[in-house]
């Protein structure tokens, strides 16, 4: 594979785990996100399919 798109796949990796990240920390947390431009997204990782036996998907 070329560096280019080496460097790409490892920024999207970079951004996927600070993603994931967030999104543990506000499940554990129980704080709110901050949802920009859709509403409800406390009611998406609120709810009972949002963890699957103990971990938040």
């Amino acid at each position: 594979m070329s560096k280019k798109i080496l460097f790409l796949l490892g920024v999207l990796g970079i951004a996927g785990l600070a993603d994931a990240l967030y999104l543990m920390v506000n499940h554990y947390a129980a704080a709110s996100l901050s949802c920009s431009v859709f509403s409800g997204c406390d009611e998406v990782t609120s709810s009972v399919y949002s963890i699957w036996g103990s971990v938040p998907v």
